[in-house]
């Protein structure tokens, strides 16, 4: 059972009684931390993770604006309900316009279990969120990384021809940085004949929706070398193309001994 995470910004040390935490889900494990100074706040902060921030608006040594600038800084999202003793629409607005969560009268226990409430499936939906992204930042570098390794030129491009990826062997090829090749189309990187008969193998690995094999010919800040290319196409989750790879193997310079029909076609 995984414990909810309070945190308090108050004078006390014990819980208040006005709050309904064995109505919440979970709320029969709960961790509980103090803090009354925005000093306070960023030393808890070092060790806790709190899901949900309550802020006492009485509170003489702290006031609850004050708290959540501290919030915003170090937990942004980070959920925070104002408990006043009053209710004051004024206070309410001024929270809510200053990115509180909600701000509730200390003494309405019902509102302040639905305000709690929606702020811990925010506070989970957050996190939820923050995991999601963190995966897929993680996978986006194991992929560039292990296709640095790759000792052949690898390259994406998104269904107008536009490159989205090369990798370090594809940028010396072409002889521009990433900055230069990303977004660009074959047409903008090298002469019509050469993007022509390039882009003609992107296009025949769609329509048919396999890898095509070809030979081509490109010239390079080297040379003019020859290239076993493989284009194919990338299909999304809905069974889609949505993009096209490839991978080309430079096979040699340019000689006598390679015939022009190896051409790219």
């Amino acid at each position: 059972m995984k414990s909810l995470r309070l945190m308090l910004i108050d004078a006390a040390d014990t819980t208040p009684q006005y709050l309904p935490l064995n109505l919440l889900p979970n709320g029969e494990a709960i961790l509980v931390e103090h803090a009354a100074s925005a000093l306070g706040i960023k030393l808890t902060l070092d060790f806790f993770e709190p899901d949900l921030v309550l802020s006492e608006f009485s509170l003489e040594t702290l006031q609850s604006m004050q708290a959540l600038e501290v919030l915003h800084e170090l937990r942004p999202g980070l959920p925070l309900i104002i408990v006043s003793d009053r209710h004051d629409e004024q206070l309410v607005l001024r929270a809510v316009v200053r990115g509180a969560f909600d701000c509730v009268p200390k003494h309405d226990r019902t509102r302040l279990l639905i305000a709690m409430t929606h702020a811990l499936n925010a506070s989970r939906e957050r996190r939820l969120r923050a995991k999601a992204e963190r995966s897929l930042q993680e996978s986006e570098m194991r992929f560039r990384i292990f296709m640095e390794q790759v000792p052949d030129a690898v390259y994406m491009k998104d269904l107008e021809g536009r490159f989205t990826f090369v990798n370090s062997v594809a940028k010396r090829i072409i002889g521009l940085s990433a900055g230069q090749i990303i977004g660009k189309t074959l047409h903008q990187l090298y002469p019509s004949d050469v993007a022509n008969r390039l882009d003609a193998n992107d296009k025949r690995a769609l329509l048919v929706r396999q890898p095509v094999e070809t030979t081509e010919q490109v010239d390079t800040p080297t040379g003019q070398r020859v290239f076993r290319s493989v284009r194919f196409p990338i299909i999304g989750m809905d069974g889609q193309v949505t993009m096209t790879g490839g991978v080309s193997v430079d096979i040699g310079q340019r000689s006598s001994a390679v015939p022009e029909r190896v051409a790219a076609r």
